[in-house]
């Protein structure tokens, strides 16, 4: 909530409603995007429900299935593509709702993707298509111009988020024949996730600090609440966000 201390107040859509969606404000135009998920969200319609556009742009929030659960996004989805259907699949006039301003040039995403090719796909070991990725995302978050540090950044958080969903993933432990669980495996699980929850400096403190612009989330504020720079990218820290378990 403390990032919408100035947030565009002729917007029908209100501070509680994003933060409940899981948004924080970036201090931009209308730009929002997700805690958990990094999805970016702007150019608000009267009418627009946050949570209905999150599910709709961003179905595999890890966040949104928890809260909203998947039959809520499913429903979203479908509607969504029924929408599409209904007005002969992609529109030639500019799309409406939440990403509206959001239409990404896949010309200059590729252009952009071989300029950087030899530093970051043949140095220094990604790949082609997460590159791409990378510039779509950035673009959906309005950074049409990134430079190098903007792209490896936004590759690293990629990368975390993929290594948190196979977390997740791995906690989903399946009955034996008798149908019940192994003990001692969801005692592990349990304690390997309460320790992705704790601050990695630390470890002993719930992570409640969110560092903005790199979104990094895996501090306490006590920890680093003298320090300027991000321990995980030593990118400079412009605004700490206190970040609450539910």
């Amino acid at each position: 909530m403390d990032t919408f201390t100035n947030w565009p107040q002729h917007l029908s859509q209100r501070p509680e409603q994003l933060a409940e969606a899981g948004m924080y404000y970036t201090g931009v135009d209308d730009h929002c995007r997700c805690f958990a998920c990094d999805g970016g969200l702007r150019k608000w319609e009267p009418g627009d429900d946050p949570w209905i556009e999150h599910c709709r742009w961003f179905p595999a929030c890890l966040y949104a299935r928890e809260i909203k659960g998947d039959e809520f996004i499913n429903l979203v989805q479908l509607s969504a593509d029924q929408a599409l259907e209904e007005n002969g699949s992609i529109l030639q006039d500019e799309p409406s709702g939440a990403m509206a301003a959001l239409k990404i040039d896949d010309a200059k995403i590729e252009i952009l993707a071989e300029k950087n090719r030899e530093l970051l796909v043949q140095d220094m070991g990604f790949s082609i298509e997460d590159v791409k990725t990378a510039l779509f995302e950035l673009a959906h978050q309005g950074i049409t111009h990134p430079d190098v540090d903007d792209i490896i950044i936004r590759l690293e958080v990629m990368n975390e988020r993929r290594q948190l969903e196979k977390n997740l993933k791995e906690t989903h432990v399946p009955p034996d024949p008798g149908g019940t669980f192994p003990t001692e495996r969801l005692l592990e699980e349990n304690q390997r996730l309460k320790s992705m929850l704790m601050c990695h400096l630390c470890h002993n403190n719930p992570v409640n600090a969110l560092f903005l612009p790199c979104t990094h989330h895996k501090y306490c504020l006590d920890c680093t609440e003298h320090s300027d720079r991000c321990p995980d990218c030593n990118r400079t820290i412009k605004e700490r966000v206190r970040t609450y378990m539910i």
